[in-house]
């Protein structure tokens, strides 16, 4: 349908034409060849034309037919005569009307000639203020453009303007929701184009990475991951064209080099995917890193519960080992002790120092062991440091020995009054010698190990030093750190140093390290002192009754020997029936009881007695070679605020404050 310039209702029949096909659809791509193709014969044109225009940064503009409509099919397209065209000057900025004369721009001229048209009108199209390009329609012959025609073709490139730039604006919100949808993505995820460059990556890929998006984009796939196998990521077919190398969509393990420097493990999947007229491969990365650790730690504490049940059974084990050498060197001890205060200035003495030594020895090594395999609630009484510190240099002596290390012992002498779990300070003061004697492995000899004691102000310390390398500066806040270890992979699991501060911390005390001048390092535990000695309570007065039950009848007797040394008056039973007899048929102040007997042992016999009434205000004395479980079971029968444990095997020093102290009472 035509208007004509007089025709001012064709016209804006034209119009609203125009205006529909823009309405069906704002895509300008698509309106541009409807739009185009109503405009011209609208317009009685031959041709109407679509162009952009570019600044071409030397003083001219570049027009690039991008659409256009002609009435002949035959004739010559302006897109293949005149597909870019610069001219000198700015765009227009209104209609403008160009009649082919002499005065013609010569290349306009013979742009019009081989396009077989006299005369042009063109309005320009304008997107956020700036020029786009142009709307143009010629005719073959000359011609005089109406105003109303005119009008026409300023509303259709105003038209074109909005279309385009609301395509624009929907273009970049499209982008912006894309751009958020790929950085939410937890995984990193790179673009890759035709030749397997990259084309786009998310911010996960950056993190990953540590490489800028910028310095990302257009890198080869190749130089960023890497199969286990060495194979490629992508290949090329036979077409040319670049495709996965993985088979299937299933992820399969791949490299890439980290943030930080290190390989590390993802899992990777490659999916092709058409984007318009485009084949892109997606490359997503899953970082496994969390997975692995996971794993790691799994393992590790499948180790550690292992190594736990080991140490269960290792417990059990010694608690039934001690128990029966336990009795036999009670007797060794006691009588050995005995006999010290009988030969002394006799050719014997010598003699019996020398098995009274070694029989100290063994005892020391019993408990050691069964400190390291005590698993009870930490039990407090008045220790002997020095005492702990023995224990824990004999339970060390092979180690150190076989490694060639030398130990000095230098002790106080005077730390038996110090409230502690006696167990749970050989057991730091072990690792303490333990820990030296791992760091002096490369250390070039003479290689020594110093452990003292002594009493600082209001605490008492045990320092364990050593001569070897020492403790690097960068690592000394992180010692005490739970599963920190500079031990190679399977020497060590990282939690004694942290055990041993929190056993220290839990006494009121504290673990130190101290650097040595010229190498070396010095650990030191401090435990706090009674703030005065307490004076020795006195002796009960007169005779005092003790009952003493216990089926080895030499601890029993050996028992007995000593603590009539003490003025008591001693009656022995072994068996828990026997001992229940004896109980009930006269008052005893005290009562011994052995704590493994058959019958009920010493807590049965303890729970009858006290149910009966046949203990009132008795004191109540368990002695045992078993310190694993002794205190978790008298607690867990209701005694322990009513029973006193003694360890076998015991000396005549161990009796003597046990009976001072149950003098203290009486």
């Amino acid at each position: 349908m035509t208007a004509s310039a007089g025709d001012p209702d064709g016209l804006v029949a034209l119009v609203e034409r125009v205006l529909v096909l823009f309405q069906t659809s704002w895509s300008w791509t698509e309106t541009a060849p409807p739009v185009l193709a109503t405009l011209g014969p609208g317009l009685s044109a031959e041709r109407a034309v679509l162009l952009t225009v570019a600044e071409t940064g030397e003083g001219g503009y570049a027009e690039t037919c991008v659409g256009e409509w002609c009435a002949d099919p035959a004739a010559p397209a302006w897109c293949s005569v005149a597909p870019a065209r610069i001219t000198a000057g700015r765009p227009p900025s209104a209609v403008v009307s160009t009649v082919l004369t002499a005065a013609t721009d010569v290349r306009l001229a013979a742009d019009f000639r081989a396009l077989g048209i006299a005369g042009a009108l063109a309005a320009p199209i304008f997107v956020s203020g700036r020029a786009w390009g142009t709307v143009l329609v010629a005719s073959a012959g000359e011609r005089s453009w109406s105003e109303a025609e005119a009008s026409v073709l300023r509303t259709t490139a105003r038209l074109f303007g909005d279309a385009i730039e609301m395509a624009a604006s929907a273009m970049a919100a499209s982008e912006t929701v894309r751009r958020a949808i790929m950085d939410a993505a937890a995984d990193a995820v790179l673009v890759l184009d035709e030749t397997g460059a990259v084309a786009d990556v998310n911010a996960a890929a950056v993190r990953m990475l540590g490489v800028d998006r910028a310095a990302l984009t257009a890198r080869d796939v190749a130089a960023l991951v890497a199969l286990p196998d060495g194979g490629p990521v992508l290949k090329r077919g036979t077409d040319g064209a670049v495709r996965p190398a993985i088979a299937g969509a299933e992820p399969v393990e791949a490299v890439v080099q980290g943030a930080d420097g290190e390989p590390r493990a993802v899992e990777l999947t490659l999916r092709e995917m058409r984007v318009g007229d485009r084949r892109v491969i997606a490359a997503n990365l899953h970082d496994l890193s969390s997975r692995r650790a996971a794993e790691a730690e799994i393992a590790r504490q499948r180790e550690r519960l292992h190594a736990a049940e080991k140490d269960a059974a290792l417990g059990s084990l010694l608690a039934g080992v001690a128990h029966e050498l336990n009795n036999p060197l009670a007797v060794v001890v006691a009588q050995t002790t005995l006999l010290e205060g009988k030969v002394a200035g006799t050719p014997f003495a010598e003699r019996v120092a020398k098995i009274r030594s070694a029989a100290d020895r063994c005892s020391r090594i019993v408990k050691g062991f069964l400190a390291m395999a005590k698993r009870s609630t930490p039990s407090r009484r008045t220790v002997d440091l020095d005492e702990c510190v023995r224990g824990a240099v004999e339970m060390t002596a092979y180690g150190t020995r076989a490694a060639g290390i030398a130990v000095e012992v230098d002790l106080c002498g005077d730390l038996s009054d110090v409230s502690a779990d006696s167990d749970q300070v050989t057991q730091v003061v072990a690792n303490l010698i333990l820990n030296a004697q791992h760091a002096m492995a490369t250390a070039p000899d003479p290689r020594r190990i110093r452990v003292a004691s002594r009493r600082a102000g209001a605490n008492a310390e045990i320092a364990v030093e050593d001569n070897g390398p020492g403790v690097a500066a960068a690592i000394v806040e992180k010692i005490f750190e739970p599963y920190f270890t500079t031990k190679p992979v399977g020497a060590g699991t990282g939690i004694g140093l942290s055990v041993s501060r929190n056993v220290a911390l839990a006494h009121g005390g504290g673990l130190a390290h101290e650097a040595i001048a010229g190498g070396g390092a010095r650990f030191v535990l401090s435990l706090p002192l009674p703030e005065r000695a307490a004076a020795p309570a006195p002796a009960p007065a007169g005779p005092v009754r003790v009952l003493i039950v216990d089926d080895e009848a030499d601890v029993a007797g050996t028992l007995a020997e000593i603590l009539e040394i003490f003025g008591a008056t001693t009656t022995v039973a072994t068996s828990v029936a026997e001992g229940l007899a004896l109980a009930r048929a006269r008052h005893f102040a005290v009562v011994f009881s052995d704590l493994r007997m058959p019958g009920g042992g010493g807590i049965g016999l303890f729970r009858t007695l006290l149910a009966e009434g046949a203990a009132a205000g008795a004191r109540l004395v368990l002695v045992t070679g078993d310190t694993v479980s002794a205190a978790g079971e008298v607690s867990a029968a209701g005694l322990a605020d009513g029973v006193t444990l003694v360890e076998k095997p015991f000396t005549l020093a161990d009796l003597r404050r046990l009976w001072s102290d149950l003098g203290a009472g009486a």
